[in-house]
């Protein structure tokens, strides 16, 4: 009853929910996705009310798995620890703060803790995500000058294969979620198309995360459960695993009735030339709800 008033309170708030909500068939895709399995760590950075967290979980028997979340929103705190409790999870780690600034959960040598799978539906676009960085603190007004987000800010190391731009925090999220992997682990990420086709800085990114990751897209609808994602409409599911070069990014969209799989294979840059491999294949999907 719970997640259903969540979902209806989403509905009504719209491109505003993504912040809190993931739609359930969202959910239920990406949790197919990470697929946890027992004895595994499963992780939100930005975790909202934990939704997307509890759906991952009880994939398997939630009390064989580890459950990690953090959020910036102290009421989207309150909402996930209680959502926990309601599902009987009673050992979640939910933890309160700025994830890329000053994330929680580290290991007994001070490095970021590697999880098994992640999930996410992080803000989109995200306007000063590096603000948290700035030992001067504010930095607009008069005679202040402007800061400037550099990769030896961050002593994790996260941004050594670029620094996002200052207005958009897509692939600041997703640079941390690489991070935060485990060898062989998987991810699965809610963001705006653009992180797929933006150049400059987030190009030089995706370069460098398409050398040593196998990266898949979903292309999501619209309007998901009456939840718009994000104003515009546009919208990917990304999901990684980690392997030893090569890349591949496999596009699915939704038809009426079936999933649509378009698989786009290209040679590695550098080579004399660029050759692309197309497979497109249609099977029918069971209904998520």
């Amino acid at each position: 009853a719970y997640e259903y008033m969540i979902g209806q309170f989403a509905s009504m708030a719209g491109k505003k929910a993504g912040s809190f909500y993931t739609p359930a068939a969202v959910s239920e895709i990406m949790a197919r996705i990470v697929d946890v399995q027992p004895g595994e760590r499963v992780y939100d950075p930005t975790c909202g009310s934990g939704s997307l967290l509890i759906k991952a979980a009880k994939k398997q028997n939630s009390k064989e798995v580890s459950i990690y979340g953090q959020e910036v929103n102290g009421s989207s705190v309150a909402m996930a620890k209680m959502n926990m409790y309601i599902h009987e999870i009673r050992d979640a780690k939910i933890g309160w703060g700025d994830t890329l600034a000053n994330p929680v959960f580290l290991d007994a040598d001070g490095n970021l803790l590697l999880f098994d799978a992640i999930v996410a539906n992080m803000p989109f676009s995200k306007d000063k995500w590096a603000s948290g960085f700035n030992p001067g603190g504010e930095s607009s007004g008069k005679g202040k000058k402007e800061f400037k987000m550099e990769a030896s800010l961050d002593k994790f190391h996260r941004f050594d294969w670029g620094v996002p731009p200052a207005s958009k925090g897509d692939w600041a999220f997703l640079l941390h979620m690489i991070a935060s992997l485990s060898v062989n682990g998987r991810i699965a990420a809610v963001a705006p198309h653009g992180v797929l086709f933006r150049g400059a800085a987030e190009g030089r990114i995706r370069q460098r995360v398409e050398l040593y990751a196998e990266v898949g897209c979903i292309a999501l609808p619209q309007d998901m459960d009456g939840a718009r994602l994000v104003e515009g409409g546009d919208q990917a599911l990304l999901h990684r695993t980690v392997r030893r070069g090569g890349q591949g990014v496999d596009r699915l969209r939704f038809a009426e009735n079936r999933l649509e799989i378009r698989a786009d294979r290209r040679e590695r840059p550098g080579n004399d030339r660029e050759g692309a491999f197309f497979l497109e294949h249609e099977f029918m999907y069971e209904q998520l709800h």
